[in-house]
């Protein structure tokens, strides 16, 4: 690797910064398109800001008449001979004669704009405050503005009047009538330098750059396995913009909740492309962060000094479970709704309490209005301003204790001694940016396929019960969790009910996801990397993958699919159900004693590469 002091070691960081930002940038215009598009105005919207034809012959000389188009009244004065006499006079009166401003159009010029024979059109709003001025066309003492009154408009918003051509009198303080909002020109700084330097003085920014992009020297040996913590960055950014767009067109009513999701997918603008990359999103999201926990599975990314980097990474996983969650709930289409009666049913297992805090979680006495209410308010604001502290948390504390690698190795031990960067680190920016880059567009390309191609995915990323309104009275035939949910879904339904309580069933469902927070204490291995563990770890870990794949798929349907056993009452799925669930936590129970007896190999002094 070259010294990133010398020319060609600047040069490859200047290219590899010019790539990055190039392809971030073209990404994001890219990914930008449909949000943007599916601001501008529906087609109804659109039909309203039409043309609007208006019979003018029967408009008397000395008449004004109003149309309204688009939301705003406009003005067609059929002007007499008098009043285009009195043009040239106005001239005197007006602010700006000459129509010179710089913050006015072209096209407001005299030639273009004032001196027009017969007819004056105007939309009649002024710039100042928006208010509507008075028709005030006739001349003189006639007029109540005084015998100098020329003909024109009175704005009661800044007691000043508009000339006969539209054009603001007195101390302009508006703009011409006719005339959108201007933007001033803002000035831009002509030195980065000087505008980087204006913005450390009150911000660290440069400080933050470095210690976090540019300075923060990761292992050199990444893998495939460290894509998945920048694509879940980069998932949570997309359902976060995805999800401020839907909003703006969602209803959380009961009454209009379903429609207002079909008003989104129909009329729109690119609302159907917005809906399906936010359901998309949803389930990639969490296939991305399983992924990314099994990277900290495989390496050991839980274990010390990274222990609460794996915590605050576990509440990460209970915020998006909660969130998917409760913005399931949203569409309240039949799987939607029913789902979530069954899951809030769940609560009043709970022994003395179960009743009432199942109606409190609800705000009624079933899945209602108030429940899609409150869910909404979690989902969009609660939830997300949580997971967001915590990813801040996340980040910090991984950069606080350095990256892990493949081989599980500390380089924070082995630094050159004069300049005190890791032996066996590089730079993240612009490396592992460029690097993140290429797992960016292999996995937009996947994300795009099930879009474009195949959004619902067999009914598994989005249900089809779920196109169908909700109806309290009618259930549907298997009611199921979303994908990501069903392993505990699976290991709620594998224990049996004791005293007539589902609460067993629930308390293991809870301890499937709770235990993950314990794998720092419970690994008791000398090495962290699975390229240096013994074989019973590696039996056990496989073990456990394919015991959680498969109470996902037992999940997913219902618990009759696979039959009974000949002669018993026993259901194969159920059985199959309670031998992976026993396996699944055997993985963790076991786990002190597995990894302290396993033989493992010695960990190198340098990462491998």
């Amino acid at each position: 690797m070259a010294n990133s002091s010398s020319p060609s070691g600047s040069k490859r960081r200047f290219l590899l910064t010019v790539a990055t930002a190039a392809v971030g940038g073209a990404g994001a215009v890219a990914v930008a398109v449909p949000f943007v598009r599916s601001m501008t105005p529906s087609a109804r919207a659109k039909a309203a800001g039409a043309p609007v034809e208006v019979d003018i012959s029967k408009v008397e000389p000395g008449m004004m008449i109003t149309v309204e188009w688009r939301g705003q009244p406009v003005w067609i004065v059929h002007r007499t001979p008098e009043m285009l006499a009195n043009i040239p006079k106005m001239n005197e009166l007006v602010a700006d004669p000459e129509s010179s401003q710089p913050l006015q159009p072209a096209y407001v010029d005299k030639e273009n704009r004032a001196i027009k024979p017969d007819y004056l059109v105007l939309v009649g709003i002024c710039s100042h405050l928006g208010c509507s001025p008075t028709e005030k066309l006739k001349i003189g003492a006639d007029s109540g503005l005084g015998d100098e009154w020329l003909g024109g408009f009175y704005c009661p918003c800044h007691a000043e009047g508009h000339a006969g051509t539209g054009e603001p009198q007195g101390a302009a303080v508006h703009l011409p009538l006719r005339l959108p909002h201007s933007h001033r020109p803002g000035q831009v700084m002509s030195k980065i330098a000087a505008l980087t330097q204006w913005i450390d003085d009150r911000f660290p920014l440069t400080s933050n750059w470095k210690a976090h992009l540019s300075e923060y020297y990761a292992p050199k040996n990444f893998n495939f396995w460290y894509y998945f913590g920048s694509l879940a960055m980069l998932v949570l950014v997309i359902q976060i913009l995805s999800g401020i767009f839907l909003t703006m067109h969602y209803k959380p009513d009961a009454s209009q909740a379903f429609a207002s999701v079909e008003y989104i997918m129909r009329d729109v603008p690119s609302g159907w492309l917005v809906r399906y990359i936010h359901s998309t999103g949803a389930s990639m999201f969490f296939v991305v962060v399983y992924l990314h926990m099994m990277r900290g599975l495989l390496y050991g990314s839980f274990r010390k000094p990274r222990e609460l980097v794996w915590i605050f990474g576990m509440l990460i996983y209970l915020c998006l479970m909660a969130e998917a969650f409760f913005g399931y709930l949203l569409p309240w289409g039949q799987m939607s709704y029913w789902g979530a009666q069954v899951i809030v049913n769940l609560f009043s297992a709970v022994p003395f309490i179960g009743e009432d805090l199942s109606v409190w979680i609800r705000g009624d006495y079933v899945v209602s209005d108030a429940t899609l209410n409150r869910f909404f308010a979690f989902h969009v604001i609660a939830i997300p301003l949580v997971l967001l502290g915590l990813v801040t948390a996340h980040i910090l504390a991984l950069h606080e204790v350095g990256s892990n690698n493949p081989d599980g190795i500390e380089i924070k031990k082995k630094k050159d001694p004069k300049t005190g960067i890791p032996l066996d680190g590089i730079a993240f920016h612009p490396y592992y940016t460029v690097k993140d880059i290429v797992g960016v567009v292999v996995f937009l390309m996947v994300f795009s396929i099930i879009i474009f191609f195949m959004p619902e995915v067999g009914g598994y990323f989005l249900e089809y019960n779920n196109f169908i309104p909700a109806d309290p009275l009618k259930t549907p035939a298997h009611i199921a969790p979303v994908w990501y949910f069903t392993p505990y879904y699976a290991m709620l339904r594998a224990v049996p009910a004791m005293l007539g309580s589902q609460f067993p069933g629930v308390i293991v469902m809870g301890l499937g996801v709770m235990v993950f927070f314990l794998l720092p204490w419970l690994d008791r291995g000398k090495v962290k990397s699975i390229r240096y563990r013994g074989p019973k770890y590696k039996i056990w870990l496989t073990l456990f993958v394919i015991s959680f794949v498969i109470l996902a798929w037992l999940g997913m349907n219902p618990t009759d699919f696979l039959g009974k056993f000949p002669g018993s009452t026993l259901e194969m799925a159920t059985f199959l159900a309670r031998v992976f669930t026993v396996v699944y936590f055997a993985f963790f129970i076991l786990m002190p004693w597995y990894t302290a007896t396993d033989k493992e190999k010695p960990e190198p002094e340098r990462v491998t590469g």
